[in-house]
């Protein structure tokens, strides 16, 4: 059962198994980002509910990337909250068809390993494809979007090409980093890549941004000097490692 939790006021996560959804408060409308495996749908809104909302103040679905976890429940939340979806256009052919997911690369060391062979990799042959579902809005990098105060858009490939962060200004800064990093044994490199050495290059941008919160689809947020950690972890203006 997922549950929903404040990370900072505005903010609740809504835990469901090894994915992050995110709900940003809002009376104009309220945020989902992200939309977990599929089946997954009643625990989201079960969440909502916890958050202090309705299915209905739900106006805007972000999907941060294209993968199974992170789009799995997407049609059938929009079937219940008749919500826009947001996009990349890089993945706006994945979410649409509801398959086409490009090959991940499993990043170096034991442990990420064993997560690929026990957890990734069952649900990746399980969810080959998901439930299509039309995408509304376009998200370029840059972009501002005019809801929840100003969402900046930051396209982040690496893990996915696709891939967009979201940078909101409430509390210093949040920043809402998708599988760009991940922060489940202490902030790190998410279990897999479509291309490392792109990845790191993009922590490296994120990190050279000013925000005092970070939260990850994968793994606890950082409340509290997050941009400081990203740096020590993927220092400003140092090349990745060949």
């Amino acid at each position: 059962m997922a549950a929903a939790r404040q990370v900072v006021p505005g903010l609740f996560v809504i835990a469901t198994g090894i994915v992050n959804t995110f709900l940003i408060d809002d009376p104009d409308g309220c945020v989902l980002v992200d939309a977990g495996l599929p089946g997954r749908d009643a625990d989201i809104l079960r969440g909502v509910a916890e958050s202090g909302r309705r299915p209905t103040d739900i106006r805007h679905l972000i999907v941060t990337h294209a993968h199974p976890d992170h789009i799995g429940s997407l049609a059938a939340l929009r079937s219940a909250t008749k919500a826009a979806v947001y996009c990349h256009p890089t993945d706006t052919p994945i979410v649409t068809a509801g398959g086409g997911f490009r090959p991940l690369r499993v990043t170096p060391g034991v442990v990420n390993w064993l997560v690929w062979r026990l957890f990734i990799r069952p649900i990746l042959r399980r969810f080959a494809r998901v439930d299509p579902t039309r995408v509304d809005h376009a998200l370029y990098n840059g972009q501002v979007l005019p809801i929840a105060g100003g969402l900046t858009v930051i396209h982040a490939p690496g893990h996915c090409a696709g891939q967009v962060c979201l940078l909101w200004p409430p509390h210093g800064g949040v920043l809402l980093a998708a599988d760009a990093a991940a922060n489940v044994f202490g902030l790190g490199l998410s279990v897999t890549y479509e291309d490392l050495a792109e990845g790191e290059r993009q922590l490296r941008r994120l990190a050279a941004l000013d925000f005092r919160v970070a939260c990850f689809g994968h793994g606890k947020a950082i409340i509290g000097d997050a941009a400081s950690q990203f740096r020590r972890r993927w220092p400003v203006g140092r090349a990745p490692a060949a």
